[in-house]
């Protein structure tokens, strides 16, 4: 198998290096870390300008459809100087997720502004006993629903190793159904979700719910919950990550 960059993967990553290297100083970096979050915006805006969050996403997202290949040059680029930026959890597993499988409607919410760098998005795929997203530990139920709100779902169990979640406005959380393995979105602000910082890894599920700081979803309320994907969820898993947090889950959806 050849793994030589083309030219246009040559060209994406010499422009990600020369912007990180004119605009991700020593002292940026020093910000970024001592801000907790780990996230420099302004990097993230800049390189969202140059085209380079989009460049590996499908062009029916606003992407330049240069594949996969094309953004792990920009992950080389992204790691050779440490920079403070969710592209991995926001691009390579989020918007590439809901390009690949979402419906048009969560495209369009969701892909094309994570693309353009004006929402990050993560996947919660690590668990306590696994990290295989296709067999997750949490659950999905439907629940019934009233009149024309129709019904939803139950989501039930603990994420554990989630990139980003403190800054993301949506998490892809697969999940086990009657059917299979299928991928939620829960927003972290819906009611009765909290987010629990790395403190919380290996703690009983318990422990989350004294409501830790920054950074576990223990939603137990309400929320705009939709359906990725039924069937086999993202092929991609993940690493060691720079945002570790526990995440657990019990939400409810009415759609």
């Amino acid at each position: 198998m050849n793994f030589t960059q083309n030219e246009s993967q040559r060209e994406l990553a010499s422009l990600s290096r020369r912007i990180l290297t004119d605009r991700l100083t020593p002292e940026r970096l020093a910000a970024a870390e001592a801000g907790g979050d780990r996230f420099d915006p302004a990097l993230w805006a800049s390189l969202a300008g140059a085209g380079i969050l989009a460049a590996g996403l499908p062009e029916s997202v606003g992407g330049a459809g240069l594949g996969l290949l094309a953004q792990c040059s920009v992950l080389t680029e992204l790691g050779r100087a440490v920079a403070p930026v969710p592209y991995l959890a926001s691009i390579v597993l989020g918007a590439g997720a809901l390009a690949a499988f979402g419906t048009p409607d969560q495209q369009r919410r969701w892909a094309v502004p994570a693309g353009r760098g004006e929402l990050i998005l993560t996947a919660a795929l690590p668990e306590e006993d696994g990290d295989d997203p296709r067999v997750p530990s949490a659950s999905a139920e439907p629940v019934r629903g009233d009149g024309e709100a129709g019904g939803g779902w139950l989501l039930s169990g603990v994420k554990t190793a989630v990139f980003s979640a403190p800054l993301a406005a949506l998490l892809l959380v697969p999940a086990a159904t009657a059917d299979g393995a299928a991928v939620f979105l829960v927003a972290p602000g819906d009611a009765g979700v909290t987010v629990g910082d790395g403190r919380a890894i290996g703690a009983a599920p318990e422990a989350l719910d004294d409501g830790l700081g920054a950074g576990g979803v223990d939603g137990r309320a309400g929320g705009d919950l939709g359906q990725v994907a039924a069937g086999r969820p993202g092929r991609d898993r993940l690493g060691v990550g720079h945002q570790l947090v526990g995440v657990q889950v019990l939400h409810h959806q009415r759609r």
